[in-house]
């Protein structure tokens, strides 16, 4: 195959065209020396005998040449039909950008601080192109940073109270807060102590009813004891005087007297022991309320601690919102590419939420060039094609040209205004992304012009030969 496809084919043609007729030119003058050598015999027999030695001469020469230009023919015969051209369909274009034009925008709006950049300007990805006022914002982000201070604090505090005293009794912050805080830490020290106090004064109350009751309750048990020591006395007198008074020795009334007071005994006994069981209730009681007060002091504690976290969440959502505010005051490039047009310069200026500032024409990896092919060439074009690029920015002779493949083909003709003609768009989509010269990248940008290049076949250069024969064979005789 011989690798024509950035030779116009036309050239082919006139060379091939030009070596017939050069062969043809070269039969006529064989011929003519043959027709020479027969008008030599008509000469007298002396001037003929010369001549027959001339012509002799002269047809060896000739056979030989008619036989040099038959091996001639007949290589070239056979090599035309085995040397491959290739077919190239051409096209006009221009280098597209892969996505589309970015249009920059502003979500809330705002004064215009700073305009970075300018028409023309190579960003890249997140760089500061317009910075817009943003202390309505930072001071709104400020406000929610200093009570999810305060809220974090008080936190801390509740955590603390939520478990008193299991991590101690003193409350210490684990850690330290910002310099701002002092004044929050300290006021909630404050709360905590009077928190405190107030515990302690309630679980001092119920401690001076337990000891209260203890000291009845001991009161009681010593009482019990005079009367048991007594019982036990009067029973001993009882069992004593029995024998006596069966003998009549002394008077019954006696016993009956001191049954009496044995009953009045036992009686004092229930009664202090039935006082005893109250009193022991009261303790334990008193014991239950002062472990109540603390479990109440840990359960308030805890339900504050929900509602303090619950307004923390609440906050974290809106200082994530303050906060994206103040980051989309600096409006950044969503990636890289070309400021195109800049449509707020005006410091101090007004932009309006969701008005357009600016517009970028992305640069990418991806390199695209649409390319205008005309209809009666679109026949042989298909997606996957081979094709080369070349852009009128680079000496194509110098900086060569860009390899590609057809990426898609418009499914209709396109009208040029300009041209006033049809044509399709295909894309093309180069395997590089730039040129390169003494190890130098030259960047190709969006909108530079190129002209393209696809292969949509090949053909023997003797097919390109016969190619007006057989048109003319097929088309002779049928004019009017």
């Amino acid at each position: 195959m011989i690798p024509v496809g950035r030779v116009p084919l036309e050239l082919v043609g006139e060379f091939l065209g030009g070596l017939s007729l050069r062969l043809l030119h070269l039969m006529e003058r064989v011929t003519n020396w043959m027709r020479l050598g027969v008008e030599t015999k008509r000469l007298p027999r002396g001037a003929a005998q010369v001549s027959v030695g001339l012509e002799n001469a002269v047809f060896a020469r000739t056979r030989l040449l008619v036989l040099m230009i038959g091996l001639l023919l007949i290589s070239f015969v056979l090599w035309a039909g085995w040397a491959q051209l290739e077919e190239v369909t051409r096209g006009d274009g221009r280098v597209i950008p892969s996505a589309k034009i970015q249009v920059i925008q502003s979500l809330e709006g705002g004064i215009v601080k700073e305009v970075l950049v300018k028409t023309g300007d190579l960003v890249s990805k997140g760089d500061i192109l317009i910075r817009l006022d943003d202390t309505g914002f930072s001071s709104n982000l400020g406000e929610l940073v200093a009570k999810q201070l305060a809220l974090e604090i008080a936190r801390e505090r509740l955590e603390f109270q939520s478990v008193w005293p299991e991590r101690g009794e003193e409350l210490a912050y684990s850690y330290h807060y910002h310099e701002n805080a002092e004044q929050i830490v300290a006021s909630e020290l404050s709360l905590f102590q009077v928190n405190l106090e107030g515990l302690e004064g309630q679980v001092a109350i119920n401690r001076s009813r337990v000891a209260q009751r203890m000291a009845e309750l001991e009161a009681s048990e010593n009482q019990r004891r005079n009367v048991l020591d007594l019982l036990r006395l009067a029973n001993e007198e009882r069992e004593l005087k029995a024998p006596l008074a069966e003998k009549q020795i002394i008077p019954r009334t006696d016993m009956l007297k001191l049954q009496r007071e044995i009953g009045d005994l036992e009686g004092q006994v229930n009664t202090l022991q039935v006082t005893e069981g109250r009193l022991q209730a009261a303790v334990e009681e008193a014991e239950q309320e002062i472990e109540g007060v603390y479990t109440k002091f840990r359960q308030t504690a805890r339900a504050e601690l929900s509602e303090v976290q619950a307004q923390l969440d609440i906050i974290a959502e809106a200082s994530k919102g303050a906060g994206d505010k103040v980051d989309r005051a600096d409006i950044r490039a969503p990636m890289d590419g070309i400021v195109n047009t800049i449509d707020v310069s005006t410091i101090g200026g007004v932009a309006s939420p969701s008005q357009q500032l600016m517009t970028i024409v992305p640069v990418e990896d991806v390199l695209l060039v649409e390319a205008k092919v005309k209809p009666q060439d679109i026949a042989f074009i298909h997606q996957g094609q081979q094709a080369l690029v070349k852009l009128s920015a680079y000496d194509f002779s110098i900086y060569g040209g860009l390899d590609g493949q057809v990426e898609g083909i418009s499914a209709d003709t396109v009208y040029d205004e300009s041209t006033r003609e049809q044509f399709y768009s295909v894309i093309i989509k180069t395997k590089q992304t730039g040129l390169e010269s003494r190890n130098k990248s030259l960047p190709i940008l969006p909108g530079m012009v190129a002209s393209v290049d696809i292969l949509t076949g090949e053909k023997s250069v003797l097919s390109y030969i016969l190619k007006p024969v057989n048109r003319a064979r097929e088309e002779a005789l049928r004019e009017r």
